[in-house]
């Protein structure tokens, strides 16, 4: 009975109270600077849902309740001592509720369509159905030891928390894997042998060389310098991918073409096309940059094409128009068009688009060319204004710096279309989102495959393909929210969004409601704010949501009403003169 007595007492106490309320105190301040720094997953991660973070919100539980019953017998001089403490159970109540059943996650809903799926936040490994949830780690780890529901007995081997994934794979040729990093990205890009050798990023443009000859400037710049006046009319070329002329129209004539089972039409004609709250569309004609919009149709397939005289390079499909390479050359007589559209049809352009009505000497002044040696080399060319200013061979993982902009060029290696993927380890980056994390897999055979997170895969097992999902749960609400209509609003004289808002009904009838900032939707227990967006070319606007179910935030306001209650009686009751009138 003494040892209960004294273990109460000290459970009780402010000797426990005092070092509980430090730590919290330490641990809430590490928290927000992590996420000041990074973001709010990483502070949850590295803080918040800890094992050691949970103890010390027990410890400081206990403490508020054993203080609390301490007192008894009560007495009238502890009303605001209690009212105080009941307040912080109470808060404490609800954020248990709320960790323990909440929900919080995000949906994805494209223009014109609906959708239930919610990706929660906790991470799941998926094998034919069978469903294993995955701890998200901050550092490298051997899952060895963690058994898989799954009958193909797939097993997990090595998790590497962090990893970059190109934004594209292809299905043939070599892949030449680099990254740059500047104060402006920090991105993995891919050349491919066979189907795309170039790729221009900020300033420069990244070239892949079969040998290496050198760039002769003036040759450059002729290459690119727009035509002369076509005789005859103006031209649109039609070219296979190797580059061999098909057929030509002539659209001063006629602005549409059949090609087979193909039809190009020619929607818009620019003669000074130019970027404004991020549309194409006339501009001034103080300076020359003729653009087409054309739209190719292949039986039930649409695709839209945006193509320049004087930036060839430049297409809103790099893998061609159903096979074909589109480019043109305007008489300058020929007359400016709009066929067809109206302004909220404007093809909307991808945030790295070129600037319309640069100088054509721009666009050259900074390349980087790459030729392969063997897998883990490649010999790396630096041009300024075309003059070569570096040349240097690179092994896998090496890293130079280019002497404009100061760009960090990281060689991640040579890799086959057919050779297994092999993930590239990063780390987290400042204010963004968290990179993927990624995890090896292995079949009873020995074989070996990674994939990373929020992607699919067949693994072959017993010379079956086994379908396999790495990524956040996924749950599917018992109604859809379908996305009448999204609204950006620029800032004037830039792209910078000004504010966004999505249009929805539920299930795709009745009234359409508003969500913006500030201005949540609620809806049977759920709560949907306006998070993101994405809006790229030849696709609807796209509408990201948070989506949270929050069983303990009544309880969390009653309790703060409660504790400030508390502290207010607690505040009174200190005074004299409050003592005096009631003789406490």
């Amino acid at each position: 009975m003494f040892y209960l007595k004294k273990i109460f007492k000290f459970l009780s106490s402010i000797k426990l109270a005092v070092p509980t309320m430090l730590l919290l105190l330490a641990a809430s301040v590490a928290g927000t600077l992590l996420e000041s720094k990074y973001n709010a997953e990483y502070a949850s991660l590295k803080i918040y849902k800890t094992w050691w973070f949970l103890i010390i919100l027990f410890f400081l539980g206990v403490n508020i309740l054993f203080s609390t019953l301490s007192r008894l017998p009560w007495k009238r001089r502890h009303v605001g001592f209690l009212v105080t403490h009941l307040g912080m159970l109470v808060l404490l109540f609800g954020s248990v509720l709320t960790m323990i059943w909440g929900i919080d996650g995000t949906m994805q809903i494209y223009e014109k369509s609906d959708s239930n799926l919610v990706f929660l936040q906790q991470n799941v490994l998926e094998i034919d159905g069978n469903k294993t949830f995955i701890t998200r780690y901050l550092e490298k780890r051997d899952l060895s030891d963690i058994t898989l529901a799954n009958n193909a007995n797939l097993k997990m081997s090595t998790f590497l928390p962090f990893v970059d994934v190109p934004e594209k794979n292809y299905d043939r040729g070599q892949n030449l894997n680099f990254k740059i990093k500047s104060p402006f990205f920090d991105v993995v890009q891919i050349l491919n042998t066979e189907l795309e050798k170039e790729v221009q990023m900020g300033p420069a443009t990244f070239r892949l060389v079969e040998k290496q000859v050198q760039s002769d400037p003036v040759k450059s710049i002729k290459k690119l310098t727009p035509a002369k006046v076509v005789k005859g009319g103006s031209q649109l070329f039609i070219k296979d991918m190797k580059g061999a002329l098909v057929k030509s129209l002539n659209f001063e004539k006629k602005q549409s073409l059949d090609l087979g089972d193909i039809k190009l039409k020619i929607t818009k004609i620019f003669k000074n096309a130019q970027i404004a709250n991020n549309k194409i569309e006339e501009g001034d004609a103080s300076r020359s940059n003729p653009a087409l919009e054309i739209v190719a149709t292949k039986g039930d397939q649409t695709a839209r094409e945006i193509i320049y005289q004087n930036i060839p390079e430049f297409s809103l499909n790099p893998n061609g128009v159903f096979g074909y390479r589109l480019s043109f050359q305007m008489n300058a007589s020929a007359p400016s068009e709009n066929v067809g559209m109206s302004n909220s049809d404007q093809m909307q352009m991808p945030s790295n688009h070129p600037k319309v009505g640069a100088q054509v000497g721009d666009r050259i002044k900074n390349t980087v060319e790459f030729q392969i040696l063997d897998k883990g080399h490649v010999e790396v060319t630096l041009f300024k204004n075309g003059e070569q200013l570096m040349k240097k061979v690179l092994s896998e993982k090496e890293m130079l710096v280019t002497p404009w902009m100061g760009i960090e060029l990281t060689f991640l290696g040579v890799r086959n279309a057919t050779d297994s993927y092999t993930p590239t380890e990063s780390e987290p980056k400042r204010k963004m989102p968290l990179p993927a994390s990624a995890i090896l897999l292995k079949s009873p055979q020995g074989e070996e495959n990674w994939i990373t997170e929020n992607s699919e895969m067949n693994f072959m097992a017993n010379n079956n393909p086994v379908r396999v999902y790495y990524g956040k749960e996924r749950m599917f609400l018992p109604f859809a929210l379908s996305l009448v209509k999204f609204e950006k609003n620029d800032y004037p004289g830039s792209e910078m969004a000004m504010n966004y808002k999505s249009f929805v009904q539920i299930n795709g009838q009745g009234p359409v409601h508003e969500i913006y900032m500030n201005e949540p939707l609620k809806l049977e227990g759920y709560t949907f704010y306006q998070s993101s967006y994405q809006i790229t070319p030849n696709s609807p606007a796209l509408t990201i949501l948070s989506v949270n179910r929050d069983p303990g935030r009544e309880l969390k306001y009653i309790g703060s009403i409660i504790l400030c209650l508390g502290i207010i009686i607690y505040t009174l009751q200190k005074s004299k003169r409050f003592q005096t009138k009631f003789n406490v």
